[in-house]
């Protein structure tokens, strides 16, 4: 469309993820202003971390999620909590501009929406999540190959941690809350990465009976991070 675009991370593109298309528009902040700082699947300030200070200055703001705990302030907000995932969000807003869906956009936006939906196993799954997929996949996506990269194929570390997981998992309410924990050490000791936590509060949600799951890990001594399912 004729924009000069910059994709800035907090972290760098997990593994798992490594291939995604479009990578070579990640950049690095280097203090620049921006005309225009677009914020996706992001809920509050607090969890854009540095990159904060890029939205906060930018001459306008757009905000688009699905979360309905978003409280972002933004020129434009756009909001949609029965979306399954921003992925199905950006699909509908690439329609309705009229730009061509190349193979590439739909590799990003269906493993968009197969993670967001837990391979469409999460309840937030719904009919028009199928109906999207479905279009994507039309434009010769490599499905197999990525549910492979995104739920079966795990490093050495995250096996690891895995173990260490389902060790330390506990069960209360009668069975319907399972809690597990993860300690600063254990991550050390395996010099694990941002991915190799994804999916593991999955790890009590997949136990039968369970209906909720929480799933802490200590980032820091002393300093925990929160992860539910339900």
């Amino acid at each position: 469309m004729g924009k000069k675009v910059s994709v800035f991370l907090e972290e760098p593109v997990p593994k798992m993820l490594n291939f995604l298309p479009g990578q070579h528009l990640v950049a690095e902040y280097k203090g620049e202003f921006h005309d225009l700082c677009i914020c996706v699947d992001t809920s509050d300030m607090k969890r854009l971390g540095e990159r904060a200070e890029i939205y906060s200055n930018a001459a306008r703001k757009i905000t688009i999620d699905h979360h309905t705990t978003n409280n972002m302030q933004a020129d434009g907000l756009w909001i949609d909590e029965s979306a399954a995932a921003t992925g199905e969000m950006i699909y509908k807003l690439i329609k309705a501009l009229n730009v061509d869906i190349s193979r590439d956009i739909a590799i990003n936006l269906y493993t968009a929406i197969v993670t967001d939906t837990g391979g469409f196993r999460y309840s937030n799954t719904t009919p028009e999540s199928h109906l999207i997929a479905a279009d994507l996949l039309s434009r010769n996506v490599p499905f197999t190959d990525i549910i492979k990269k995104v739920f079966d194929t795990v490093s050495y570390s995250k096996m690891v941690l895995m173990k260490k997981t389902l060790d330390n998992l506990t069960l209360h309410f009668d069975g319907k809350v399972a809690v597990s924990y993860l300690l600063y050490d254990d991550i050390k000791s395996v010099d694990a990465q941002t991915d190799d936590f994804e999916g593991l509060v999955n790890v009590g949600r997949n136990l039968e009976g369970v209906e909720v799951s929480l799933f802490l890990r200590e980032e820091q001594p002393g300093g925990f991070q929160r992860q539910s399912q339900g």
